[in-house]
């Protein structure tokens, strides 16, 4: 009886690895360059300068920024022609996630009563690996005047305020020192970053076990956070106030402790 050879594997060609490298590579510049025009939703950024951040040429940043553009995932505001981002990123995310969105909303009037009860501004924080993202924001007319630079969608590292601190002293130890190593090591282009700043506020916060902003990051501006955690326990969300230091002193941690927590465990315990 005669045996049939089997057929060699098919090897890929060196031609083809190039190739599938190639278009990983474009995933992850196009995955890049939405990250950080996302963080700047406000603002948006010149070509030149969201270039240089991602580590692009400015011809592989405009052709991949020109696909964007086609499929509506970015636009380019008439007047300055920065790129922000497009309705496609809102449309996609508008079915993705459900319990981040119901989260977000029913945080939003908890947010309302706290800002009231301290004439602060509220923030909610989730986490994006070893960054964070604003996901709402509320305050006094008075206070939203000032410059208080986070808003909703703003990314920024975790180490950049007592949001993104509330998280990190809720992580396993090893676990918060590696990202704050990995934060500090990435802080160009973050003009209110004070390396000593920022270690005074983590050693704080993690001695007070809560995230405490003494006008660590930006000077005059007081800041405290706590972290929300889900089934499992882990970290995935904080809860933060922030205002200038003669609305929030020292004098009103206690105070400010147990209204952040009375606001976390009425977040956790309500249905979403």
């Amino acid at each position: 009886m005669s045996s049939k050879k089997a057929s060699p594997r098919t090897k890929a060609s060196p031609r083809s690895k190039a190739d599938q490298r190639s278009g990983t590579q474009t995933i992850e510049r196009a995955v890049a360059l939405l990250r950080e025009i996302s963080a700047r939703g406000h603002f948006g950024w010149p070509l030149s300068d969201l270039a240089a951040r991602c580590h692009l040429y400015k011809s592989t940043a405009h052709r991949i920024l020109t696909c964007l553009v086609r499929e509506r995932m970015v636009r380019q505001r008439p007047d300055d022609r920065h790129y922000m981002p497009g309705p496609m990123l809102f449309e996609l995310g508008l079915s993705s996630l459900p319990e981040r969105g119901e989260m977000q909303h029913a945080a939003r009037s908890r947010l309302v009563t706290l800002a009231r009860q301290t004439s602060g501004v509220a923030y909610l924080f989730f986490r994006s690996g070893d960054d964070f993202i604003c996901a709402a924001r509320v305050g006094t007319a008075k206070l939203e005047a000032r410059a208080l630079t986070i808003f909703p969608g703003t990314r920024r590292p975790l180490v950049l305020a007592a949001g993104g601190a509330a998280i990190l002293i809720a992580l396993p130890e090893a676990e918060a020192r590696a990202i704050i190593r990995r934060n500090l090591a990435n802080l160009a282009g973050y003009s209110e970053a004070s390396i000593p700043g920022i270690h005074r506020m983590m050693q704080r916060s993690f001695d007070e076990g809560f995230a405490v902003n003494l006008g660590d990051i930006l000077p005059g501006v007081n800041a405290f956070g706590l972290a929300l955690r889900d089934a499992t326990g882990a970290p995935f969300a904080s809860i933060a106030l922030a205002g200038p230091a003669r609305v929030l002193p020292l004098e009103r941690l206690d105070e400010i402790r147990r209204l952040l927590q009375a606001t976390a465990e009425g977040l956790q315990a309500a249905p979403v």
